[in-house]
């Protein structure tokens, strides 16, 4: 998991780049999307410290 600050625009960058590999788009739950495949998952989220 990392932490963005422009959690749209960062979605929009992920779905590009993991798509390449296979990868659906991000899957929203509340302030996070998370990326998931057979060998594991990548999330994306606002920082919780701000």
């Amino acid at each position: 998991m990392i932490g963005v600050n422009y959690l749209e625009a960062s979605k929009k960058f992920y779905d590009a780049v993991l798509g390449t590999l296979g990868i659906g788009p991000g899957v929203a739950n509340k302030n996070r999307y998370f990326y998931r495949s057979p060998g594991g998952s990548f999330d994306i989220t606002t920082p919780s410290n701000g």
